[in-house]
C-alpha cells in the first residue's frame, strides 16, 4: 500500500476521533444557560457568607434596641420577649443554612419567616414606645435611648458596609473562577487543534473589563465604591437593574464564550471536511453560522448595557440551535469518513489479493511455465531441471532443487501481508 494511500486511509480516522468527540457532550458554555445574566449564587458557597453577614446586621441591630428598651423600661420588657426570642431562634437557624451551603434556602427563609419575624419585632417596639407615657418613662430615660438607638445604628451601617466588601470580594473569586474555567477549556482545545485566538480575547476582556475594576474597588476601602462594583459589574447580563444611578458594565461573556466555542468547532470541521474532501451536505453547517451570525450582532447591539426586551432568549435560543445544527452535520460527516474508509479498505484488500495471486502462481502462468521447462519450445527450462544437457546432478545426480523451489508451485508463497496492512 502506497505511502500516500496510507496517510489518506489515516487522516480518516484521526477525524472520526475528532467528530466523536466534539459533541460526546454539550458545549460546556451552553450549560449556563439562558440564567447567565443573572449571577445568581448557584449554591456553590460564594456568597452565603456574605448573605448571612448582611441579614446578621439588620437582626443584631433590631435586636440591641429591643434589649436598651427591655432594660430601661422594665414595663416594656414582656410584649418585647417573644419576638426578641424568635430573632434570636432566626439568627441560629440562618448560621445552619449557610453551613449546609443552601443559598436558595437562604433567600427563601428571608423572605420568608425572617421578614415576618422581623416586622413582628418592628410593630412590638412601636407599640412600646407609644406605651412610654403609660409606664411614666422619662425625658432623660427617652434621650438616653434615642442616643443608643443611634449608635445601634452606627453599629449595623459599619456591618453592611463590611458585609459589601464581603459580598464585592465574593462575587470577584466567582467572577474568577469561571475564567478559570474558561481557560481551561481553551487550553484544551488548543491542544486539540481548535483556534482559540478568540477565545483568549474573550477571556482576556473579562479580566481587563471586569475583574480588575471590582478589584480595585475592593482595595480601595471605600465603601461608596464597593457598593458601586457590586451593582455595576456583570461577567454575564443583568447588572445596575435596581439603581438608577448605577451604569451597568454588562460584559455577556457566557455568550460570548458560547458563541466563540462554537465558530472554533465550526471552523475545525469545516477545514477537517475540506482536507478529506468528503461529500456531506453543508446545509446545516449553514444555517449553523447564520445562527451564530445573528448571536455576534446581538451581543454587538447590546454592547455593555443589558440586553433588550427578548434578546437574552433570541442569544441563548440561537446557540442552542447552532450547536444542534453543527452537531447533526458532524454525524453526516463521521457517516461520509465510515463509508470512505471501508471504500479504502476494500481496495487495499483487492490489492493484497492482486500481489498474492502474482506470488502463489496463480497469474502470470508464463514467467511459472518459463522456470518449469513447459514452454518456449526449446525447453531451456529443462537445464534448471537438470534434465538435458549434461549438467551434472547434485551428489551425481545434477543441479540442486533449490531455485525451482523458490520459483514454481512446489515451494509456496512469501507470507501474506498482516490483516488490516501496515497502518
Amino acid at each position: 500500500m502506497g505511502m500516500g494511500n496510507k496517510a489518506a486511509l489515516a487522516s480518516v480516522f484521526i477525524a472520526a476521533v475528532l467528530v466523536a468527540s466534539v459533541f460526546a457532550a454539550d458545549n460546556p458554555a451552553l450549560g449556563q444557560g439562558k440564567g447567565e445574566g443573572k449571577e445568581k449564587d448557584s449554591g456553590n458557597g460564594y456568597f452565603l457568607q456574605a448573605k448571612e453577614q448582611h441579614l446578621d446586621c439588620r437582626i443584631d441591630f433590631t435586636a440591641t434596641v429591643i434589649t436598651d428598651i427591655s432594660t430601661a423600661v422594665p414595663s416594656a420588657a414582656a410584649q418585647l420577649s417573644a419576638v426578641k426570642d424568635r430573632l434570636a431562634a432566626d439568627k441560629a437557624h440562618l448560621s445552619t443554612l449557610s453551613a449546609g451551603n443552601n443559598s436558595q434556602a437562604i433567600d427563601a427563609f428571608a423572605k420568608g419567616q425572617l421578614t415576618a419575624d422581623m416586622k413582628a419585632a418592628a410593630d412590638a417596639l412601636s407599640l412600646a414606645r407609644k406605651d412610654y407615657g403609660q409606664y411614666n418613662v422619662t425625658n432623660a430615660t427617652r434621650t438616653g435611648l434615642k442616643s443608643k438607638y443611634d449608635a445601634a445604628r452606627a453599629a449595623m451601617a459599619s456591618c453592611k458596609d463590611a458585609s459589601t466588601g464581603a459580598l464585592l470580594k465574593a462575587r470577584i473569586n466567582q467572577f474568577s473562577d469561571d475564567i478559570a474555567k474558561w481557560d481551561e477549556k481553551i487550553t484544551a482545545l488548543g491542544k486539540n487543534g481548535y483556534g482559540t485566538t478568540a477565545l483568549q480575547a474573550v477571556s482576556s476582556g473579562a479580566k481587563a473589563s471586569v475583574v480588575a475594576p471590582m478589584q480595585s474597588a475592593l482595595s480601595s476601602g471605600d465603601v461608596s465604591q464597593m457598593n458601586t462594583a457590586v451593582k455595576a459589574y456583570c461577567l454575564g447580563d443583568g447588572c445596575g437593574a435596581k439603581d438608577a444611578n448605577i451604569t451597568p458594565y454588562d460584559y455577556h461573556g457566557y455568550a460570548k464564550m458560547a458563541l466563540e466555542t462554537l465558530q472554533a468547532t465550526i471552523s475545525k470541521v469545516e477545514s477537517r471536511n475540506n482536507t478529506l474532501n468528503l461529500s456531506v451536505n453543508s446545509s446545516k453547517l449553514d444555517e449553523a453560522k447564520a445562527k451564530l451570525g445573528t448571536v455576534r450582532s446581538a451581543l454587538s447591539q447590546a454592547g455593555t448595557g443589558r440586553y433588550g426586551t427578548g434578546q437574552d432568549t433570541q442569544i441563548w435560543e440561537s446557540l442552542q440551535t447552532a450547536q444542534k445544527d453543527i452537531r447533526e452535520y458532524a454525524q453526516e460527516m463521521k457517516q461520509a469518513m465510515d463509508a470512505k474508509r471501508q471504500q479504502m479498505q476494500a481496495e487495499r484488500a483487492a490489492r493484497q489479493g492482486n500481489m498474492s495471486r502474482n506470488f502463489t502462481g496463480q497469474g502470470n502462468r508464463t514467467l511459472n511455465r518459463n522456470f518449469t521447462g513447459q514452454s518456449m519450445g526449446n525447453r531451456t527450462g529443462r537445464n534448471f531441471n537438470g534434465q538435458g544437457n549434461g549438467f551434472p546432478r547434485a551428489n551425481g545426480s545434477g543441479m540442486p532443487r533449490g531455485p525451482q523451489r523458490n520459483n514454481s508451485n512446489s515451494g509456496g508463497a512469501p507470507p501474506a501481508l498482516p490483516e488490516g496492512g501496515y497502518n
